[in-house]
């Protein structure tokens, strides 16, 4: 009988001894999650700090720089047209502010999307980057000044397509603008040269939002058009220049022989006037 009390307490004991555990579990637990969120908080926290003396130590420095387009957070621009490229400006000043004009000297980098060039001039029409290394150099300056940065998507961009242009300073601080560019319309025509490989080269126009005159020049020595094609009838090897007139959204083929077994490879370009050498 004294046996099986005591076994009776002793399950007692263990099922009183489970919530307890249990209830350390939850403690423990809940003190790993408290531990995770304030070290989570902190790190925000520095991060903010950090940031902020950051820009409080551009300020106070006399750093300043923005641009027309260009924003910290990005912005979503449609351009009506692509035409020869168009151009950005990095001022030298806040815009918002334009009495806070800076005061050091700056050095930063261009990147822009795939398929997509970038050239750098200042106010003056000169290059900012005297080493080549494509680290460009807004001096100091008393006054309000800017550089123009122009913008020439390629013959692979196309009317729907979108570009990303960033603007990030090297020293003395370092700060990121950018933006992205939509094109609406392209009025450039884009064209192929291209070797057939039998005798004959090809060349091919995609007309885009273009509709007027096309002109074609070519090497007499090296080629002759194909006067079976109604737009190249009239042109001759006395003359080696010829014009036709193309409609919007369109593709026209040329046909041109070679007089040589010199391989004329495959070239593409914008623009309209064609040149075959």
């Amino acid at each position: 009988m004294k046996e099986r009390t005591e076994m009776r307490d002793d399950r007692q004991q263990s099922a009183e001894s489970k919530p307890a555990k249990r209830g350390m579990r939850v403690a423990a637990w809940a003190a790993l999650v408290f531990c995770a969120i304030a070290l989570m908080a902190s790190s925000l926290l520095a991060k903010y700090v950090t940031e902020s003396q950051e820009r409080a130590e551009m300020e106070s420095s006399g750093f300043h720089i923005s641009s027309n387009y260009l924003e910290e957070i990005s912005q979503t621009y449609t351009v009506a047209d692509w035409g020869d490229g168009f151009d950005i400006l990095l001022y030298n000043y806040e815009k918002e502010n334009v009495a806070q004009v800076s005061e050091v000297d700056m050095t930063y980098t261009v990147t822009v999307s795939e398929g997509t060039t970038v050239s750098v001039t200042d106010q003056a029409s000169n290059v900012p980057d005297e080493d080549n290394d494509d680290i460009y150099t807004f001096g100091k300056f008393a006054n309000t000044t800017y550089h123009t940065l122009h913008v020439t998507p390629g013959t692979t961009v196309s009317k729907g397509d979108k570009i990303t242009v960033t603007v990030t300073t090297v020293a003395p601080y370092k700060k990121m603008l950018t933006a992205t560019f939509s094109i609406a319309r392209n009025s450039k025509p884009d064209y192929t040269i291209e070797d057939q490989g039998n005798g004959t080269v090809l060349v091919t126009v995609k007309t885009n939002d273009y509709a007027d005159i096309m002109k074609v020049t070519w090497d007499p020595d090296k080629l002759s058009p194909d006067n079976t094609n109604i737009l190249m009838a009239a042109w001759k090897d006395e003359n080696p220049t010829g014009t036709f007139t193309v409609e919007s959204n369109s593709t026209y083929e040329l046909l041109f022989f070679k007089k040589s077994d010199e391989d004329v490879g495959k070239t593409s370009g914008t623009g309209t006037e064609i040149t075959l050498s």
